[in-house]
């Protein structure tokens, strides 16, 4: 197995024409063989023939709002993806989706939909024709799935959060955040394993690639190979860290039951019941996330 990922930083433009200037970049996506950068007002492409930038057309609120001499903005672009060069979808921070649709741009404010706290994170076109979005508020983590003015929610969680990254690979959307990997499909939720530590994700050629700080590993659709550890012995041999955290870990929480409400005793049954479902791969990445947590913290030495 032989691929080679990379990235790119590139200019980007404010308005729409050309720019040899820097810009902040939120996300960067290759679609069709060019380059897409957004940063928080515009979205840019790199042309494959010229290998200019060009600054796309982008709903006219939003542009309304960058040519506007106010010091805050009411939309910021966080993410896009797009399933065809006519069919972008944009999102914001605050829970706004802006998408094509016959060759205009049109929104929904997925708030409308009773969340008025909501935070957007993180979107993706599905292989399965729908799209994605990670967002988060007061009540906890959602995934809504929808397409054009159809949204709803898929999948809660009553955890903080937060969205590291989101990539469709072959039939299924892999969402990755602060608490693991899931795989999304027809609207299915479920954990997606890995054998190394990470949260960035990438996908070329048809192969994963999942990394974290020190680790990385290559999924075909049927194998995992690891390509980057410090868990490689002298003789080149993959040994991954043994897992600590067993079936009775969850024993750990029970020293938590003296917890006064019934919402937190329900919330700590859930999690119990949640770290015994968990396979081999899964229980080891959250003592690694533990063990990092508490050396940062300083609680502990370790």
């Amino acid at each position: 197995m032989s691929v080679t990922f990379f990235v790119i930083l590139a200019p980007m433009v404010g308005r729409q024409g050309k720019s040899t200037q820097p810009g902040l970049m939120h996300q960067m996506r290759t679609l069709w063989d060019e380059v897409y950068v957004l940063n928080s007002f515009s979205l840019s492409r790199r042309n494959g023939t010229t290998n200019e930038w060009e600054a796309l057309a982008l709903h006219p609120a939003i542009l309304e709002d960058y040519n506007d001499e106010i010091p805050q903005r009411r939309y910021v672009l966080k993410d896009f993806d797009a399933f065809s060069p006519d069919t972008f979808y944009l999102m914001d921070t605050d829970g706004y989706i802006f998408y094509q649709l016959d060759d205009q741009w049109q929104s929904i404010d997925l708030k409308e939909m009773g969340y008025p706290e909501l935070l957007t994170d993180g979107i993706c076109c599905g292989p399965d024709g729908w799209v994605y979005v990670f967002a988060r508020d007061v009540d906890g983590a959602k995934i809504f799935q929808g397409r054009e003015d159809q949204w709803k929610v898929i999948w809660t969680k009553q955890s903080e959060m937060f969205h590291v990254d989101f990539v469709a690979y072959q039939d299924y959307v892999i969402l990755s955040n602060n608490l693991g990997r899931f795989k999304i499909k027809e609207g299915v939720v479920e954990r997606f394993q890995a054998p190394v530590y990470g949260s960035l994700l990438s996908v070329r050629d048809n192969l994963l690639m999942v990394a974290g700080s020190d680790e990385a590993a290559i999924y075909d659709g049927e194998e995992w190979q690891v390509i980057i550890s410090p868990r490689f012995n002298e003789e080149g041999e993959y040994q991954p860290l043994n897992v600590k955290l067993n079936r009775s870990g969850s024993a750990l929480l029970e020293q938590l039951e003296y917890a006064s409400s019934e919402q937190g005793k329900q919330e700590l049954a859930e999690a119990k019941a949640e770290i015994d479902q968990l396979d081999e791969n899964a229980l080891a990445e959250l003592q690694q996330r533990i063990h990092s947590a508490v050396k940062r913290a300083g609680k502990t030495k370790v």
